[in-house]
């Protein structure tokens, strides 16, 4: 299992028919066939796992797991933490209840707001939905980590085999 700092600007898949730059072309040299947990969206960056275990990746990436996904992101606009009241209790995306949002905003910058968002389960767009409803443009999303696993002090296309203590905590994960 392998840690990849993904770049804005490419895409989260192993081939793109309209040419972009994908994830492959950060992946480490190995023998193995491997494949991204998740997604993230094409101009947002951060933490992907990379896997040839499908079992694990299932385990990490099902809802019903609850393995937190805390991502940074910046609002245009100061949003009060008022208005977070509905994401904190389950935003309505599609006309459906989603899963409660932890959501905490870390300070403000001219007229931008910072925040951490965690998510136990990631539909398309989600974070941009959510704010988006609030009336609120999303300007970067960074995800920082998934479950145990964090960026640390990675770079853009950086890589890095998990630790065997990072891997121990994604291994108790229960089956869904």
């Amino acid at each position: 299992v392998f840690a990849l700092y993904k770049p804005r600007n490419c895409v989260t898949t192993l081939d793109d028919p309209q040419g972009r730059d994908t994830i492959v072309k950060y992946f480490p040299p190995t023998s193995q066939r491997l494949f991204p947990v998740g997604r993230l969206d094409y101009d947002a960056e951060g933490l992907i796992l990379l896997t040839n275990d499908g079992d694990l990746a299932q385990r990490i990436s099902h809802p019903r797991q609850h393995v937190w996904k805390t991502y940074f992101v910046k609002l245009r606009g100061k949003i009060e933490d008022r208005q977070l009241s509905s994401l904190r209790s389950g935003p309505v995306i599609d006309g459906k209840k989603r899963q409660t949002v932890s959501v905490k905003v870390l300070h403000y910058v001219n007229d931008k707001t910072w925040l951490t968002v965690s998510l136990k389960e990631g539909i398309k767009h989600q974070i941009k939905i959510m704010f988006d409803d609030l009336g609120f443009k999303v300007l970067k999303i960074k995800r920082y980590s998934i479950g145990p696993v964090e960026l640390q002090q990675m770079k853009p296309g950086d890589v890095r085999q998990i630790s065997a203590a990072e891997m121990g905590k994604l291994s108790s994960i229960e089956p869904a």
